[in-house]
């Protein structure tokens, strides 16, 4: 990672998320109500998670729903090759270590590159704006 590098605040990068969800929401026609129930949730936890206020289960079920499973797969896809994908293994107990090493961990480029699978997806669709 290149120190002179800006990224947006995580909070900015959320309610990004969150407005991408929602496109991809109307591109299909569906409605708030609707992909609220499809989760398991109220229209006001849904409205949070396009305001960018949502827990992580939520955004990645609402990805599932609107058709993005291989997005959320090219996120942790390494987990299937591991065997724990579906929880047929207990993850081992991961401790920090006191020096960071940034080969080890590539968290930001895996969620660029979730963010421009979602605005190509975007792109396919009616061709609403992009974030």
């Amino acid at each position: 990672m290149n120190d002179l590098t800006i990224y947006p605040p995580d909070s900015a990068l959320a309610k990004e998320i969150g407005q991408i969800i929602d496109n991809l929401r109307l591109n299909k026609n569906i409605t708030q109500q609707d992909l609220a129930n499809e989760l398991g949730v109220t229209r006001t936890t849904y409205r949070q998670l396009v305001g960018g206020k949502a827990k992580l289960e939520n955004v990645l079920g609402a990805l599932r729903i609107l058709g993005q499973q291989d997005v959320v797969d090219g996120f942790v896809g390494h987990l299937a090759n591991q065997g724990s994908y579906f929880g047929s293994e207990e993850p081992k107990r991961m401790r920090a270590s006191s020096k960071f090493k940034e080969d080890d961990y590539d968290s930001e480029d895996n969620l660029q590159r979730m963010v421009r699978q979602l605005n190509e997806s975007l792109d396919k669709g009616s061709g609403q704006g992009r974030y």
